[in-house]
């Protein structure tokens, strides 16, 4: 791939891309009339989103030198992008391989963009990229748990991608400074700001 085309693709992947997805998504599940589905998916992608914030935190203020030189930073575009991405599967009634399988396609080619672009190593997309579609396998299997849960209507098949696809492009090229925030909170703010002080 070429460089544009990289930038474009890890671009699609960016806080300022794929959180306003995130949160575009439960409200047109709601006014689909699907609370199930809506409430499914706030628990598994808050769990994912909250996954790789505390890892990266972690790794930041408190990974050792030894790990850190394998896993410095998890990726959180190849975790994002696949549970934001890779969960509209299940959402429009994909079943379990189907849905894991889209999630991976859209993890493999995110953590792609990130390795080749220099912004991280094959382990922290890998990192990023299980965490991701384990979010979309928690998806599925709360959706699932609902008592006879409908089929996906036209018109939810119709507004949620292509909201996802509006927000997407609207916000392509958005850059918000959540990598300088997450690096700030866990090198000066407790508990994180202990590692540093008990190692120095």
């Amino acid at each position: 791939m070429t460089g544009g085309a990289l930038i474009f693709i890890t671009n699609l992947a960016d806080a300022g891309t794929v959180l306003p997805a995130a949160c575009a998504i439960p409200l047109v599940l709601l006014a689909c009339g699907r609370r199930r589905s809506a409430l499914a998916w706030l628990i598994s992608a808050g769990i994912s989103f909250a996954t790789i914030l505390g890892l990266k935190l972690s790794f930041w203020g408190c990974a050792s030198p030894s790990l850190l030189a394998q896993v410095r930073s998890p990726s959180g575009h190849t975790a994002s992008a696949a549970v934001v991405y890779g969960g509209l599967a299940p959402l429009l009634g994909g079943d379990t391989p189907v849905s894991l399988g889209w999630s991976l396609v859209v993890a493999t080619v995110v953590g792609v963009s990130r390795v080749q672009l220099g912004m991280h190593s094959v382990a922290e997309v890998l990192v990023g990229g299980t965490i991701g579609i384990m979010g979309v396998a928690l998806l599925k299997m709360l959706i699932g748990r609902a008592v006879a849960p409908a089929p996906a209507s036209p018109k939810l098949l119709m507004l949620l991608p292509l909201s996802v696809i509006a927000l997407a492009a609207a916000q392509q090229g958005a850059h918000w400074p959540v990598e300088r925030l997450i690096a700030l909170v866990a090198r000066y703010y407790w508990p994180m700001h202990a590692c540093h002080v008990g190692g120095s």
